[in-house]
């Protein structure tokens, strides 16, 4: 067997650099020298004939050898692991870290609180979560460098999974202040023609959409007059009476705005959990993402229920 000529623990200091991105990470968590972490590196690569990382400056990046080896190692791990507590007979305990990745405002507002009670739960747990935008958290999970996302759009990469989890529900917003002395006469986009607005884009993509699917303006062009990619930056904006604009209602119930009359059902903003199909997650990202899932459909069925 090829087994029997390689030392195994090799291939465990390759996961933990793999993982970790840097043999000084991975000298910390295995407590070694970074010199020898490295010679580990190179000696499991003399052995395969082949190189794992490419060495660019001063960063490690893993060849496709690498991405197919951790893979299976972080696989083998896992069930060794199992086997192992089984055999002790023992309670498996979660442990290690999960990274996470998600839009601010839906993140604070609905995936924390359950990420914090599941800590809590498994005190060998570490959470480690980033804030994004959607084509931020494309680029992090290829690169393997997050277990899961949270996306407010469909992953356009084909090596990506995608699963809707959540339906926020998305109104337009304005101060009182801000409306005071505009009224809404017979003719609605006159009116709205007349308000200055605040959107995520440029453009006025998600203004327009709005529009478009409770007014069926086929023509209207908000005037923009100020666009930023959160919605806690939106929301500010309105709340300081520059203009109306669109916020979902999980952010928007704990501000005191006028909401607009809709005329047509709620328009849904589908959140998808994202995550790189070939990888092997470990238990405490599984059994972390089942939770949130869990929690997330009870709370999305709730709001489209009221």
């Amino acid at each position: 067997m090829y087994l029997n000529s390689m030392n195994l623990n090799h291939l465990k200091i390759f996961e933990s650099v793999y993982r970790l991105g840097s043999t000084v990470l991975a000298s910390q968590e295995l407590h070694l020298t970074q010199s020898g972490v490295s010679q580990h590196i190179k000696t499991l690569e003399d052995h395969l004939g082949t190189p794992l990382f490419d060495r660019i400056g001063k960063r490690l990046v893993p060849t496709a050898c690498a991405k197919l080896l951790f893979e299976q190692t972080q696989l083998g791990f896992a069930h060794i692991e199992k086997a192992l507590t089984h055999i002790q007979g023992v309670e498996e305990e979660l442990s290690g870290p999960i990274n996470i990745g998600m839009p601010s405002d839906f993140g604070n507002n609905c995936v924390l609180k359950i990420l914090a009670s599941f800590a809590v739960a498994n005190p060998k747990v570490e959470l480690r979560i980033i804030y994004g935008l959607a084509y931020e958290m494309n680029k992090l999970l290829l690169e393997g460098k997050l277990d899961f996302a949270f996306v407010d759009d469909f992953v356009t990469s084909p090596q990506l999974e995608h699963e809707v989890v959540y339906e926020e529900t998305l109104s337009l917003y304005a101060s009182a202040k801000y409306l005071q002395g505009k009224k809404m006469g017979r003719d609605p986009l006159t009116y709205f023609e007349s308000l200055h607005y605040i959107d995520y884009f440029e453009s006025g993509i998600i203004l327009s959409r709005w529009f478009k699917h409770h007014y069926h303006f086929k023509h209207f062009v908000p005037h923009v007059r100020a666009f930023a990619p959160e919605v806690e930056a939106i929301s500010v904006l309105i709340k300081n009476h520059l203009g109306a604009g669109v916020l979902p209602r999980h952010h928007a119930e704990k501000l005191n705005l006028h909401c607009f009359k809709e005329k047509e059902i709620p328009l849904k903003n589908k959140i998808s959990v994202a995550y790189l199909q070939r990888r092997s997650h470990s238990l405490v990202s599984v059994k972390a993402l089942e939770l949130i899932k869990e929690k997330l459909l009870i709370v999305g069925s709730a709001a489209n229920f009221n």
